[in-house]
């Protein structure tokens, strides 16, 4: 019994043991908790969203029309403004991807891979671009811009420019900005993992900047196109910018188009749910050509050596362009949108600029409202819930994604995912009406609503 007692343990079969008992109880954990996943997505997202488009052709299924199976939805929104909204929407939904995606490269190769001054405040900055609704930021620009603007109470004011910002360049330009987190994000972590060898290589061989970049850039291809995706995505379905924009613009725009089908009366849920059609359509197409891109060629990175690359030391005159350019591009995304509603917020209606106009008057407002603490506080409760759920969810679908040799169920996981974030939420607002409230459920005790 002592010799037994005594007795080493053998540490590698132990190990093997941990290692065998550990894989089994993953494999035990992923089997019974995908089933519940995909429970909770289908019904959380695929539910209501197949609900709200599934009534473009069967009105009657929801209660709202005479026909089983038409297509009259479709022959409305396929024509007139309708139709010319989701091509707007289209062209700058590519043009603010690609504008967002550049301004993305130039910020994270400047914080990144230089040492430019005041890094983590401009990390910062990008947080906040995120943060800000893209309503606020096409407010700014209007009260900044507008006729009666600020623009206007200096004398400054230019029927031109206010044309070029209530139509199709303004708009671009305002989604580019809210888009500019997102490429960031997808892009930095490639752009700061990606050694100084090949850098270096180019250079040695006689290459200068140019030829640098044309060298690095293929390299997080991949990472730019999923940037483009998903500023793409993100675009087509912005409402706030269209809401500020469209209507003094007569620049039709697919969103404000949904919006007005929801909103007259009676609603025309049958044309807005074929614009949610055609904007989850788009994503779809823009992700197949992007894997059909991706997957025609390799971007593997082979090397010998592999080092972290060095941050570029500027000189004092790039120092300075470098810090130019980082406080425009800021300026333009973050200072005229606060310098605008600050301002407006301040100013008397309909007041010139002048130290006279000033008052506090909306803030005074704004706190002497019954109940305001209490909604503050339900909305933070709001965020962190769905901040939390959101991050399990996006946590679970990355690893799922992440795994080599993709199956139909995954495709079809990526493409719904990327369609969530095409639809507008107002989309999804009714697709939850339509799905939940149905008699039926009500009969079974399911009631969501609260």
């Amino acid at each position: 019994m002592v010799a037994l007692l005594e007795r080493p343990v053998d540490s590698k079969h132990h190990e093997r043991s941990g290692s065998v008992l550990t894989r089994w109880l993953g494999r035990l954990a992923e089997f019974l908790g995908w089933p519940i996943f995909w429970v909770v997505l289908v019904v959380v997202l695929l539910v209501p969203t197949a609900c709200f488009l599934i009534l473009a052709i069967s009105p009657r299924l929801f209660g709202q029309g005479s026909s089983w199976f038409t297509i009259s939805a479709f022959q409305q929104a396929l024509t007139g403004v309708t139709l010319q909204g989701m091509a707007d929407s289209l062209v700058v939904g590519v043009l603010a991807a690609l504008l967002a995606v550049t301004f993305a490269i130039v910020l994270a190769w400047l914080l990144q891979r230089t040492n430019v001054s005041g890094r983590r405040v401009w990390s910062i900055s990008i947080w906040t671009i995120l943060l800000v609704p893209s309503y606020i930021i096409a407010v700014g620009w209007q009260v900044m811009l507008g006729q009666g603007g600020l623009l206007a109470s200096l004398g400054l004011y230019s029927a031109s420019y206010t044309k070029i910002f209530f139509g199709p360049a303004g708009y671009t330009l305002i989604l580019a900005i809210k888009g500019i987190p997102f490429a960031y994000f997808a892009v930095a972590g490639s752009i700061s993992a990606l050694g100084s060898s090949f850098e270096d290589a180019a250079r040695v061989h006689g290459g200068g900047r140019l030829s640098t970049l044309r060298v690095v850039i293929p390299m997080v291809l991949p990472s730019i196109f999923a940037g483009l995706i998903v500023v793409f995505a993100e675009s087509i379905a912005d409402f706030g910018t269209a809401a500020v924009i469209a209507p003094n613009a007569h620049f039709p725009i697919a969103t404000y188009n949904l919006y007005v089908a929801l909103s007259s009366y009676p609603a025309n849920f049958g044309v807005a749910a074929v614009i949610g059609c055609m904007l989850v359509a788009a994503v779809a197409v823009a992700l197949m050509l992007q894997k059909r891109f991706l997957k025609s060629r390799s971007y593997a990175v082979l090397g010998g050596r592999m080092r972290m690359a060095s941050r570029s030391r500027l000189t004092r005159r790039g120092h300075i362009m470098a810090l130019g350019v980082l406080v425009v591009i800021f300026f333009v995304a973050l200072g005229v949108p606060i310098i605008g509603a600050l301002v407006s917020s301040m100013l008397k209606p309909f007041a010139t600029l002048s130290l006279h106009n000033f008052t506090l008057s909306a803030y005074r407002g704004l706190f002497s409202v019954s109940g305001l603490g209490g909604s503050i506080g339900f909305s933070f409760k709001l965020a962190v819930l769905n901040g939390f759920l959101a991050l399990f969810l996006g946590a679970v679908i990355a690893r799922r994604l992440s795994k080599r040799g993709t199956t139909f169920i995954d495709k079809l996981l990526d493409v719904t995912v990327l369609a969530a974030i095409a639809l507008p939420g107002l989309v999804l607002a009714a697709g939850y009406i339509f799905a939940y409230n149905l008699p039926i459920l009500s009969g079974l005790g399911i009631d969501i609503y609260g």
